[in-house]
C-alpha cells in the first residue's frame, strides 16, 4: 500500500480510487462528436421554425440533467446544414456555459457549441451523465479564455476521468437517481406546503375564515396609525463602509430572509445626526426597492442594542 492511500485503494493521475478502477480518457468511454450549423448568417430565418428541435447551450444548463423542451427548431432546410442526433443523445455544452449536460428526450441538432456523446459498450449512460455534471469546474478551469470560453475536443477527448466496472456503474447512477427522485419529492412537498400557507394566509388575513372565539366587524386603518415610519440610510459610499470602530454598525439591503442576523451584515460609519435612521430588535422592515418590493422581514438583533440600517429599506414599528 502507498503511504497516504488506504487498504484496497490507489493513487491514479485522478486520484485516490478503488483498486479495481481504472482510469480512461472520455475518448476511450464514448464517441464524442461535435454539433453542427454551418450556417452564414446563423439567424438567417429561412433555416427556422421547423418540427425538427434545435438544442442550444441554455436548454441543456436549464434540463437538470434531463432535456425535454427546447427554445428553437429547424425545418428541412436548416437540417441541411446542421446533424441530426437519434433519441437519448447525451449533450454537453463546450462553449458559453461550460460543462453543462443532459440526456434528450427526442432526435434533435444541434450547434457547435454542444458535443454529443455516445457511450460505447463498457461505459453507462446514466453513469457518465453523473460523472460529468460533477466536474463542471473542472471542465470550466479547462476552457480556452477569450471573448467566450470553450473547449475544443482536442482538450476533451483526453481528459481523464476515473471507469468503476460496469455493473458498479450502473449501481452508481441508479443511487443517485434515486436522490434525485427524493430531492424533486421535497420540492413538491415544499411547494405544496408555500401553497397551503399562501391559501392560510389569503383566508385568515382577509376575514374570510375566522378563528375559533374571534366575531365582529373588523377596523379599516391607515398604515401611519399602525405606528412610524420612516426610511434608512442615503448617500453612503464604499468609503464608509469598514470595520475596526465603534462607529461602525451593521448595515442591511435588499433582505430575502425572513428573519435578520446582523453578523451576516456589512457594516458602515453612521454619523450621530443620522441616529434616527437606526433601527431596533423587532422591527419590521419592507423593501422598497422595486427589485424585490414585496419582500418584508423581521429583524432580529442578537448582540445587545446593535442596530441596523438600510437605504433601500421601509422601517415600520
Amino acid at each position: 500500500m502507498n503511504a497516504g492511500v488506504w487498504a484496497g485503494y490507489k493513487q491514479t493521475d485522478v486520484g485516490v480510487i478503488p483498486e479495481d478502477w481504472g482510469v480512461a480518457p472520455m475518448g476511450e468511454l464514448a464517441s464524442i462528436e461535435r454539433g453542427k450549423f454551418s450556417a452564414r448568417p446563423r439567424n438567417d430565418p429561412r433555416l427556422y421554425g421547423g418540427n425538427i428541435p434545435f438544442i442550444q447551450t441554455g436548454d441543456v444548463a436549464r434540463s437538470n440533467g434531463s432535456i425535454t423542451t427546447f427554445t428553437q427548431s429547424l425545418n428541412s432546410e436548416g437540417l441541411k446544414v446542421s446533424r441530426l442526433f437519434p433519441i437519448e443523445t447525451l449533450f454537453f455544452t463546450i462553449a458559453a456555459n461550460i460543462g453543462d449536460v443532459g440526456i434528450a428526450q427526442f432526435e434533435a441538432a444541434c450547434p457547435d457549441s454542444l458535443v454529443a456523446i455516445a457511450p460505447y459498450s463498457q461505459t453507462d449512460k446514466f453513469w457518465l451523465l453523473y460523472e460529468l455534471s460533477s466536474r463542471k469546474t473542472d471542465f470550466e478551469n479547462l476552457a480556452s479564455p477569450g471573448a467566450q470560453l470553450n473547449i475544443n475536443l482536442e482538450k476533451l477527448r483526453p481528459y481523464l476521468l476515473p471507469a468503476p466496472p460496469l455493473p458498479e456503474q450502473r449501481a452508481i447512477a441508479t443511487a443517485l437517481s434515486d436522490v434525485d427522485a427524493l430531492l424533486s419529492g421535497l420540492d413538491s412537498l415544499i411547494v405544496k406546503k408555500q401553497n397551503l400557507k399562501q391559501a392560510a394566509m389569503q383566508q385568515l388575513l382577509t376575514g374570510q375564515t375566522r378563528l375559533p372565539g374571534f366575531s365582529g366587524e373588523w377596523e379599516v386603518k391607515t398604515m401611519k396609525s399602525l405606528g412610524q415610519t420612516y426610511g434608512g440610510l442615503t448617500g453612503k459610499t464604499k468609503e464608509d463602509f469598514g470595520h475596526g470602530s465603534s462607529k461602525y454598525i451593521p448595515f442591511m439591503n435588499v433582505m430575502k430572509d425572513t428573519v435578520i442576523d446582523p453578523d451576516w451584515l456589512e457594516t458602515v460609519d453612521v454619523a450621530p445626526s443620522e441616529a434616527q435612521n437606526l433601527a431596533k430588535k423587532g422591527d419590521l422592515f419592507f423593501n422598497g426597492s422595486s427589485e424585490t418590493p414585496e419582500e418584508v422581514g423581521f429583524c432580529s438583533v442578537l448582540r445587545g442594542n446593535t442596530r441596523l440600517v438600510s437605504e433601500q429599506l421601509q422601517l415600520r414599528v
